[in-house]
């Protein structure tokens, strides 16, 4: 897991730790973008430096994501010989600022790995100086704890918004999995304090850092007080607050979603969006990022009366899902093209359909029910995208008569061409004046489904 901006560092560990990437940076004379990995025994106050990367990767990128700062875009004037000092971000930066900027957060975003367990069960899943993870999905909050809970809730891809058990574990395999952690080790953490373990004991267990437990203990606390108090208005905007998704309390209280949702609804429990740019909202008047929080004062508008919600596939996986995600961008160039203002709403700092270059909106929340309902009220689309693999979602958007729009299944079931033809399935983005080609793909007959026409109309031209 990756917390921004550091939280456990004293002051005098982070500018230690600053000056020595600056020295690193100068005796190699690098220009343009470079990430530092430190590996800190606080203790022993001693560091080693464990990878120099003068290159965009996935910490650099996840920084640009955090932060709001065009890392890429400042990067590519720089290469291009440019001094920092004469490169100017981009025109959304009031006073056209000089990228001679050091991001300041009022935020905190958590990035959580994907594992691929579920289609390799036979791997060996410890986790180990071996890299495992097929991607990761981020949450942004106020708070640890709502960045925290955002995440997890983002990375396990449940559609009742629920996170896994692991009280069926004996106590011996809860040790067990604290000296030895598997891919589930977060949630075997949450058990351990569930079940009365102290934090001094997890941190000896463990080596994670006691401010961490912490969070967690108090997330499981305020959990009971919902649990304590069914449909209180009270501890619904408390959980809320801190990252409790409208499921997560359904389940708590033995509910359902829309119960949830008119208590907060009917008590102005409503959720308010903070934008993500590196001058904590001093410098970007109108930014195009933002995460919902439940706070008093809101920084997000309605874009249009002619726009498109689209919704992400979350943390990309290896093969299937990054081609999908490769859809979902052409899409967009063709939504933009056709006039229409697009949000889009994803957790996945990768996700190339995220660029603000081709959405108007990016909205970094958790793809679950209760997060998108939020999102429609804001913005009212004409039109809904939803991933083919999100079928809870779809049925749940669809009862409620929103305008959904499927885009094609993972290709995760692709058949093997094992004659000498093969069937193929034509996908089609078609608007009054195009007809573009989007995505072909071969097909066994009895997989194969109706080729996707989608009829984006004006306002104007339905009412005629």
């Amino acid at each position: 897991m990756v917390v921004v901006p550091t939280l456990t560092l004293s002051n005098t560990e982070y500018e230690e730790l600053r000056d020595a990437a600056f020295a690193i940076n100068d005796q190699f004379g690098f220009t343009g973008v470079v990430h530092t990995h430190f590996a800190l025994h606080a203790n022993l106050d001693r560091y080693y430096v464990t990878k120099v990367t003068p290159y965009n990767d996935r910490g650099s990128s996840l920084a640009a994501y955090a932060t709001g700062y065009p890392i890429a875009y400042v990067a590519a004037n720089l290469y291009l010989n440019q001094k920092v000092t004469d490169v100017r971000l981009p025109d959304n930066y009031e006073f056209r600022q000089s990228a001679l900027l050091e991001p300041t957060l009022d935020h905190v975003i958590v990035r959580i790995p994907i594992w691929p367990f579920e289609d390799v069960p036979e791997a060996d899943q410890h986790l180990n100086t071996v890299m495992k993870s097929v991607g990761s999905t981020v949450g942004v909050g106020r708070s640890t704890e709502e960045a925290i809970l955002k995440a997890l809730r983002s990375s396990q891809f449940s559609p009742q918004d629920e996170l896994p058990s692991m009280s069926d574990l004996t106590d011996s395999q809860i040790i067990s999995r604290l000296i030895h952690p598997l891919s589930s080790r977060i949630l075997v953490l949450i058990e351990a304090l569930r079940r009365g373990y102290q934090v001094d004991e997890l941190t000896e267990l463990t080596k994670i850092d006691a401010f961490y437990f912490d969070k967690l203990k108090h997330i499981l606390e305020i959990e009971e007080d919902i649990k304590a108090a069914p449909l209180s208005a009270e501890q619904l905007k408390r959980g809320r607050y801190y990252g409790f998704g409208d499921g997560m309390i359904a389940r708590i209280w033995h509910t359902d979603i829309d119960t949830v949702r008119e208590i907060g609804k009917s008590n102005l429990i409503l959720p308010t969006y903070k934008g993500i740019e590196p001058s904590a909202g001093e410098l970007i008047q109108t930014p195009s990022s933002y995460y919902s929080t439940f706070e008093t004062e809101n920084e997000a508008t309605q874009l249009s009366d002619k726009t498109v919600l689209v919704l992400g596939r979350g943390g990309n996986q290896l093969g299937p899902n990054a081609s999908a995600d490769y859809f979902t961008t052409e899409m967009l160039k063709q939504l933009q093209r056709s006039g229409y203002r697009t949000v889009i709403m994803n957790t996945n700092p990768n996700a190339g359909s995220l660029s603000p270059l081709l959405t108007d909106k990016q909205i970094i929340d958790p793809v679950q029910l209760g997060d998108v309902l939020n999102v429609v009220a804001l913005e009212k689309p004409v039109l809904i995208f939803v991933p083919g693999n999100r079928h809870y979602l779809t049925r749940e958007l669809r009862k409620r008569e929103l305008p959904v729009a499927v885009l094609p299944p993972d290709q995760e079931k692709r058949s093997d061409l094992v004659s000498d033809h093969a069937e193929v399935g034509l996908d089609l983005f078609v608007t009054k004046e195009h007809i573009v080609p989007i995505l072909a793909s071969d097909l066994k007959s009895d997989q194969a489904w109706p080729p996707l026409l989608i009829k984006l109309q004006s306002r104007k031209h339905r009412q005629r």
